[in-house]
């Protein structure tokens, strides 16, 4: 009998926390998520301050083009595959505003 309600107490201990009918363990994975979207978003925006464009009339047709360094041109690619991603994210909600933004 001493030996049934040792085995019970051990797998109370296992289970998991349980915090507002979520399991402690997946509240951190959606925290964890949702900060990663954050600072990808930050680091992103980081990025583009200080970079400076130049834009120049294109012949004689009214319209222009921007003349930019490959990194920069490497770096839009890059950022437009990221913001992409995030926006297919299921944890995208607090930021899906900013996402949309950066999709503009």
């Amino acid at each position: 009998m001493d030996l049934l309600k040792h085995q019970d107490a051990i797998v109370k201990w296992r289970a998991p926390l349980v915090v507002g009918g979520c399991a402690s363990g997946s509240v951190s994975d959606v925290a964890g998520k949702e900060y990663s979207i954050e600072t990808t978003l930050n680091k992103m925006q980081k990025e583009w301050e200080g970079q400076q464009l130049i834009v120049m009339d294109y012949r004689e047709t009214g319209t222009y083009v921007i003349k930019v360094d490959e990194t920069i041109t490497q770096m839009l690619d890059d950022h437009i595959v990221m913001t992409q991603a995030m926006g297919f994210s299921p944890f995208k909600k607090p930021f899906e505003e900013r996402i949309t933004e950066w999709e503009q």
